[in-house]
């Protein structure tokens, strides 16, 4: 459950820090940036390019910010099989990217549950050489309104069913709120 995850998001955190306390290498952080883009859009790019010298024999990973795998390539080519299977057939690299230095990634069919920052490292022999952070906004469609005004006028016309519906429509009112983020409405 939780515990497992937040378990594991520790142990990646301090592989991390310590890796840039024992590297002897600087880890350089790219500078951050934001992509907004509709619900349903065919596509979302989360760019990145650096310096095509720096990628060699180096491991490429994209995460979200729950910490799911999202996108590897190591050994010269992808690894689908390390991929979360949110991410499974919806995400691709340039093809040239040890040429060109391109490490952007591509995310197909973007959801409000993309929405968050995701993260790309470059490692080499267990050192953190780059680190790009990107702040994925997704937008999209809220159908929670008419669903609160049917629970509305159903406890209007049935009072017997009041305390139920008022616990649903807490339960509602904090979706509509994430739908809301998700417009774009509510920071």
């Amino acid at each position: 459950g939780s515990t497992f995850q937040t378990t594991q998001v520790f142990w990646f955190w301090s592989l991390i820090f310590f890796s840039v306390l024992l590297s002897d290498q600087q880890v350089e952080e790219v500078e951050s940036g934001v992509e907004s883009v509709e619900e349903g859009a065919e596509s979302v790019l989360l760019p990145f390019k650096t310096t095509p010298e720096l990628l060699g024999d180096a491991e490429v990973e994209w995460k979200d910010s729950r910490d799911r795998t999202v996108h590897v390539f190591e050994n010269g080519s992808d690894q689908p099989e390390e991929q979360d299977r949110f991410y499974r057939n919806r995400t691709k690299m340039n093809e040239d990217r040890l040429r060109t230095g391109d490490l952007s990634l591509t995310l197909r069919h973007p959801t409000v549950r993309d929405r968050g920052e995701f993260r790309c490292l470059v490692w080499k022999k267990r050192d953190i050489l780059r680190l790009k952070r990107v702040q994925l906004k997704v937008k999209g469609q809220c159908f929670c309104l008419p669903v609160s005004l049917t629970v509305c006028l159903f406890s209007f016309f049935f009072p017997s069913f009041r305390c139920s519906l008022f616990r649903l429509s807490i339960y509602i009112r904090n979706s509509y709120i994430g739908c809301l983020e998700g417009l774009g409405t509510v920071s």
